[in-house]
């Protein structure tokens, strides 16, 4: 979705407010992609990261749920360690899944995130 063609929510808003909030939804469309298409998996282990900082869990979940299923395991690794920012609901199945991944480093990361849940 291009964040221009999103109905802006408060449109007689104040302008520097609205400019605001278009900037952070551009932000996160362009983490989103990079999550899941930039070809460096560097870049795709940092934007899952910052995806699930900034963006509200509705929007950075699904993508999320892709990344964890990344053929870098460092890509895994990073997500796993930022699962417990989703909530119990939205990443407890994929870390327990994630806790046989054949990379040691990402297993462990997904034990550390479970044990971070509230419970």
């Amino acid at each position: 979705m291009d964040p221009n063609d999103a109905p802006d929510p408060e449109p007689d808003g104040d302008p520097t407010d609205r400019a605001a909030r278009t900037a952070v939804a551009a932000d996160v469309l362009l983490l989103a992609r990079r999550a899941t298409d930039d070809p460096d998996p560097r870049v795709r282990a940092v934007a899952i990261a910052s995806l699930v900082r900034i963006a509200p869990r509705r929007t950075s979940a699904p993508v999320w749920r892709r990344v964890v299923a990344d053929l870098d395991p460092r890509v895994r690794r990073r997500a796993a360690e930022v699962a417990p920012r989703l909530g119990r609901a939205a990443a407890s199945t994929v870390l327990v899944d994630l806790l046989h991944d054949a990379d040691a480093w990402v297993a462990e990361a997904a034990a550390y995130a479970i044990g971070e849940h509230p419970a």
